[in-house]
């Protein structure tokens, strides 16, 4: 079922490309959303593109489906299974190392909408796709490396997600203490 975020997407597309109110888009959602509910987001966005770059009018609802049907490539039952890519949470880890404006190493991490159905449903204006951002951070001139997760790789490591300075620190809090009285009587009697 293609989710109400896709179709709204979808309106707001033609909108834009036919000369459509933002009124038109709220007044047909309910509409489309209960029309579309055999399509998967996936077909409805393929759709969508292909009527938008081949159709000078906009379309309604049965010719937009009708277009979908038509396509080779889309069919079969919608699923909201993630991938082994996103290790099926429909969410990717991400990590990027690069330079500061002091000039100073660091890292940030974060989460990204995988490519699957399930990490297209995620997908939002504030949830980018992961591939935007993996495009983003290649193309920054202060980026040193990036990370992600793969089906190999589900998970990123800390040496992946942290700078090397903040991975030592960690790694010298998590050293025992080397005190005979111990840390915690050092902090009572002080």
């Amino acid at each position: 079922m293609a989710s109400a975020l896709v179709v709204r997407r979808a309106l707001l597309a033609f909108a834009n490309n036919y000369g459509k109110t933002d009124q038109w888009v709220d007044d047909t959602l309910k509409l489309w959303a209960r029309g579309l509910t055999s399509v998967s987001d996936k077909d409805l966005i393929r759709g969508t593109e292909v009527w938008c770059r081949d159709k000078r009018r906009p379309p309604n609802l049965a010719r937009l489906l009708e277009v979908i049907k038509s396509d080779p490539t889309s069919g079969g039952p919608p699923t909201t299974d993630g991938c082994p890519g996103c290790n099926r949470t429909g969410w990717r880890q991400m990590a990027r190392h690069y330079t500061d404006k002091n000039q100073r190493p660091a890292a940030y991490d974060c989460l990204a909408a995988c490519d699957c159905d399930m990490g297209q449903r995620l997908a939002s204006g504030p949830v980018p796709n992961w591939h935007d951002v993996l495009k983003a951070w290649e193309a920054d001139p202060y980026t040193e490396r990036v990370h992600h997760s793969t089906a190999q790789h589900p998970n990123l490591t800390m040496e992946e997600r942290l700078t090397v300075e903040a991975h030592e620190a960690i790694k010298q809090r998590a050293k025992p203490s080397t005190t005979t009285s111990g840390s915690w009587q050092r902090l009572m009697k002080g």
